[in-house]
């Protein structure tokens, strides 16, 4: 943080009273992040057990590498942003930061639309539009944080009436417009995501004789309907953030930054994966919705149609 020297006594008490105003700011946000933290070190404790049962095993699976990737870049992501959320930031852990949020979006998207193909029967015309959806947020959403960080630049900022007080910020011109652009991919690819997994249910739903989904297929559509509900928060929220950037109010926008990091997706990434092994193990289960392996990546379920069963693998 660089203080331009006042140039009186009652500049100074002024000064003296941004900066705590800043460091408060700070403070705030660092709390923040500090909780998200705990929440996700919390829920990997309680979670080890079922980690090492479903995923501590050989031959190590697509899911298990999915998994992995996920919870531990996770991590990494919310022990970074606290780094980067001090008064010097810079632009290593900014780039931390950034790039384990993208891996985190990307990898539990990815992780959906496997769920997804699985419930079509990994229909070609499905498969291949799934499929390139996935590639192009991934590849825009990697452009996107790519030119914003590269754009992105530290400076000194002046505060209202502050009378000299200046601090070290990032920021970049006409960022705020590619910020909304970033959020709103994930957004629409999960709303087709979202779309097509609710239609197949009630598809399901309509050709199985008893007129229920199966617990593997509700297990998939509530997780879908929980995921979708945390993107739509995170999106609008971090829209609002970049909004309140642009508009100058910092303090807001840093508040609404911690408020939007996808640190709690990554913790729902693992629960995805989690739900679908403990529904697949569960000892009441007839077998006749479902066939598989022994890890998810080879696991494979069924529904009844006339008297017959259509397989859908992952």
């Amino acid at each position: 943080m660089i203080l331009a020297p006042p140039r009186s006594p009652i500049e100074y008490v002024k000064a003296n009273g941004m900066y705590k105003s800043i460091m408060s700011q700070i403070f705030t946000v660092q709390c923040f992040q500090v909780s998200t933290l705990t929440v996700l070190s919390y829920d990997f404790l309680l979670t080890m057990d079922k980690e090492v049962a479903y995923f501590w095993k050989l031959p190590i699976s697509i899911s298990s590498v999915a998994y992995f990737l996920n919870r531990y870049v996770g991590l990494f992501g919310a022990i970074s942003v606290i780094w980067f959320s001090d008064i010097s930031p810079s632009l290593r852990t900014g780039w931390a930061v950034n790039i384990s949020d993208w891996t985190v979006m990307i990898l539990i998207d990815y992780i959906l639309q496997c769920r997804v193909l699985a419930m079509w029967n990994q229909q070609r015309v499905i498969s291949m539009t799934l499929k390139f959806l996935l590639s192009l947020e991934a590849v825009l959403k990697l452009a996107l944080l790519i030119y914003m960080n590269l754009r992105s630049r530290f400076q000194l900022k002046g505060i209202p009436e502050g009378h000299g007080l200046k601090f070290c910020n990032q920021g970049g011109n006409g960022l705020e417009v590619w910020g909304i652009m970033d959020w709103t991919i994930p957004l629409v690819y999960g709303i087709i995501t979202l779309t097509l997994a609710s239609y197949k249910a009630l598809q399901y739903k309509g050709e199985t004789s008893d007129n229920k989904l199966s617990p593997l297929v509700k297990i998939l559509i509530e997780d879908q309907v929980i995921y979708f509900i945390l993107v739509v928060y995170c999106c609008l929220i971090n829209i609002l953030q970049f909004y309140f950037q642009g508009v100058g109010n910092d303090y807001l926008a840093n508040i609404f930054v911690c408020l939007g990091k996808p640190g709690f997706l990554s913790m729902m990434g693992s629960h995805l994966l989690i739900n679908l092994n403990e529904t697949y193990n569960q000892r009441d289960y007839k077998g006749s919705d479902y066939h598989g392996g022994t890890n998810l990546s080879s696991m494979e379920f069924s529904y009844g149609r006339n008297n017959n069963s259509d397989i859908h693998s992952v």
